[in-house]
C-alpha cells in the first residue's frame, strides 16, 4: 500500500467551502455524462478509519445525484451469502453501465474480518486473494472504472474519538455501538492488513488517504472520484489476451460416434432405473450441501430439451430451477457477460440447469462476431476461473455437449416444421447457422480443449439417437455426482 503522505495539511473552512462547491458541480456533470457511457464506476472504500468511510459516504450522497449511485456495505457474510460462493454477493451488487457503485468495506475488509474472527482457514486466504485480484482484472478488461480508497486513521486519533464517543454516544452517528469494536479491531487487525496488502495484486493499487482532517479527507477522495469519472476507460493489458489463445490440436467432435444407439425396450428399462437412482442421488446431494449445476450445450435440435425433461421428471419441482439462455437482453448487456449467470447461482443443495450457458461467449458470440477477438479469447480463462469458484463452493459443475451430424439436424428441422407444437423452434437463423457449421466445429473443439478442466471436464454425448443421449447423460450425471458427494462428505469429516 503506497502512502502519499504521513500527515495531510488541514483545510480552513473557507477553503473547504470553495473547493467543495466547485467539486459538487463537476461531480454531478461527470455523473450525468457517465449515464450515456458504456462503462460503470466502482468505488471501494475501506481502511482502519471505518467511521471516516461512513462519514464520507454521507458527504458524497449530498454532492451527487443519489438516484444513479448504488451504495452497499459489506460486512461478514450473512447466512444467505454463506450458502453461495464467496464472490456471489459482489456480483449481485455490480452496477450496470452508466451507474456508480460505492462498496463500503469490500473486499479486503471482508477478508480482514473473516481472518481476524477465524471465519476463513489460513490455507484458503491466498486462494481468496487470487480470486479478488482476478475479479479486479476482469472488471478492468470489461471497461469498468475501479477506484480503491484506503482511509487511514492513527491509533491516537481513534483513541480520541472513542473517548468522545464514550462521553456522548450520539456524537458518532455513523458507527454507533460498533465504535468500541472498531477500536479493539484496530490493533488486532494490523498484521492481517499488512499481509493482505502485500499479497494483493496492485493492478489497481489502493490509494492511501489520511483521515485525520475531515475536510481534507472529503476533498481528496472526491477529487480522485472526479478524476476517475473524467478518465477514459481502457482495458488493462488488453492485447496480452491474444497470446494466451492456441487453437485446438485435436478434433474432439470427430471422435464422437454420433450413430451410437439403443433399442427402445432397453431404453425404457434403463430410463426407469436411471430416474430412480437420480432421485436418490439428488436427495443425497441436498443432504450433503452439494449444489449440482448442469450445463447443456449442443447443436440446434440436438435434443437438449428432451434430456432436461427426463432429468427434471426425476426430482421434485421445488428443488431445481431450469434456466433457458437466449441472446442477452439490452439490460443484461449493460453488465459483464458472466453477471447474468452469477445471479442465478442458488443456495447450497439446490439444482440449477442451464439450457445454453456462458459458453455462448466462445461459440455464437465468437463465430457471429458479437464479441471482439480479444474478448472471446480472454473468456476461456475467465470461464475456467468462474467454474473453479463454483466447485470450490461445493457446486458440482457438469457440462454436456450433445453432438449430432448435419444430416440428422436437417432431418429434425423438417420434422419440427411439420409438428404443430414444435414449429416455434425453427427460425431462419437456424438454417443460416448451418452455413457456418465448420466455424462452429472449430469453436467447439477449441472450447473443449481450453475449458475441459480437472474440476469441470466436458462430456461429449452422441445424440443422433435421442434415447441413447438421454441415458448417456443421466448415467454420467449420476456417476459424477456420486463421486463429488463422496468427496464433499469426506472433506467434512
Amino acid at each position: 500500500m503506497k502512502r502519499d503522505a504521513q500527515q495531510t495539511a488541514k483545510l480552513s473552512k473557507a477553503e473547504y467551502k470553495r473547493l467543495a462547491e466547485a467539486l459538487r458541480v463537476k461531480l454531478v456533470n461527470a455523473q450525468y455524462d457517465l449515464k450515456d457511457e458504456n462503462t460503470s464506476v466502482i468505488i471501494l472504500l475501506a481502511g482502519n478509519d471505518l467511521p471516516g468511510c461512513e462519514e464520507f459516504i454521507d458527504v458524497l450522497q449530498e454532492w451527487v445525484d443519489v438516484r444513479y449511485v448504488d451504495t452497499r456495505a459489506f460486512r461478514l457474510p450473512t447466512e444467505e451469502e454463506q450458502q453461495h460462493p464467496p464472490m456471489w454477493r459482489y456480483w449481485q451488487a455490480m452496477p450496470r453501465n452508466g451507474r456508480i457503485a460505492v462498496f463500503y468495506g469490500a473486499w479486503i475488509m471482508n477478508l480482514v474480518l473473516e481472518v481476524e474472527q477465524k471465519k476463513i482457514a489460513e490455507g484458503e486466504l491466498e486462494k481468496r486473494l487470487l480470486r479478488l485480484s482476478g475479479l479486479e482484472n476482469l472488471l478492468l478488461h470489461d471497461n469498468r472504472k475501479v477506484l480503491k480508497i484506503w482511509l487511514h486513521a492513527s491509533e491516537d486519533d481513534l483513541k480520541k474519538r472513542l473517548k468522545k464517543y464514550r462521553k456522548n454516544p450520539d456524537s458518532e452517528l455513523y458507527v454507533g455501538q460498533n465504535f468500541e469494536f472498531i477500536y479493539k479491531l484496530y490493533k488486532r487487525s494490523q498484521p492481517v492488513i499488512e499481509k493482505l496488502h502485500h499479497l494483493l495484486n496492485d493492478e489497481i493499487a489502493w490509494q492511501w488517504v489520511d483521515g485525520s482532517d475531515k475536510r481534507t479527507r472529503n476533498i481528496t477522495i472526491a477529487q480522485r472520484i472526479l478524476a476517475l469519472l473524467e478518465s477514459d476507460a481502457k482495458p488493462a493489458n488488453a492485447s496480452s489476451a491474444t497470446k494466451l489463445f492456441r487453437p485446438a490440436r485435436q478434433n474432439y467432435l470427430g471422435k464422437v460416434d454420433v450413430n451410437s444407439n439403443i433399442e427402445n425396450k432397453v431404453y425404457k428399462e434403463k430410463l426407469k432405473q436411471a430416474q430412480l437412482r437420480l432421485k436418490h442421488t439428488m436427495l443425497a446431494a441436498k443432504n450433503a450441501g452439494v449444489t449440482p449445476i448442469l450445463a447443456f450445450e449442443g447443436w440446434d435440435a440436438a435434443g437438449k430439451g428432451g434430456v432436461i425433461r427426463r432429468i427434471t421428471q426425476s426430482i421434485s419441482a421445488w428443488s431445481y430451477r431450469a434456466v433457458p439462455i437466449a441472446a442477452p437482453t439490452p439490460e443484461e448487456m449493460k453488465y459483464h457477460y458472466l453477471w447474468r449467470f452469477w445471479k442465478h447461482i442458488p443456495r447450497a443443495g439446490k439444482v440449477l440447469i442451464f439450457d445454453r450457458t456462458w459458453y455462448g461467449r466462445v461459440l455464437v458470440e465468437r463465430v457471429e462476431g458479437f464479441a471482439k477477438e480479444v474478448e472471446w479469447q480472454r473468456a476461456y480463462e475467465e470461464i475456467n476461473d468462474f467454474e473453479a469458484q463454483l466447485v470450490d463452493a461445493n457446486c458440482c459443475v457438469l457440462k454436456f455437449w450433445l453432438h449430432i451430424d448435419a444430416e440428422e439436424q436437417m432431418k429434425r428441422f423438417k420434422q419440427r416444421e411439420q409438428t404443430e407444437y414444435k414449429k416455434y423452434k425453427i427460425t431462419e437463423e437456424d438454417y443460416r447457422n448451418r452455413e457456418k457449421w465448420q466455424d462452429y466445429e472449430s469453436a467447439v473443439n477449441d472450447m473443449v480443449e481450453l475449458t475441459s478442466t480437472k474440476v469441470a471436464p466436458w462430456h461429449l454425448v452422441a445424440a443422433n439417437d435421442k434415447r441413447f443421449a438421454r441415458i448417456e447423460v443421466m448415467e454420467t450425471l449420476i456417476r459424477e455426482l456420486e463421486v463429488f458427494i463422496e468427496k464433499a462428505v469426506h472433506s467434512r469429516r
